[in-house]
């Protein structure tokens, strides 16, 4: 016997197109399967894809905005 939710989500994946139903079978295999843990090593190829100019920008933006306290958002 069906739950009334796979029953759900099988009149859901019915009306999606095959690709999608495919993006939708990966998605819920990524939750059966484990997360790829990878070390810091593999970042390494990645340095200097980021000109010095734009991570001065990055920083002052990151800077400016996680330093302030909007009282009157809470």
């Amino acid at each position: 016997m069906e739950s009334a939710v796979l029953k759900e989500i099988q009149n859901h994946l019915l009306t999606l197109t095959p690709e999608q139903q495919k993006k939708v079978l990966q998605y819920i295999k990524s939750f059966s399967s484990p997360s790829k843990e990878f070390s810091g090593k593999e970042l390494l190829k990645f340095i200097g894809a980021i000109d010095k100019e734009d991570l001065e920008k990055m920083t002052l933006a990151i800077q400016d905005g996680c330093e302030k306290i909007d009282y009157a958002e809470w």
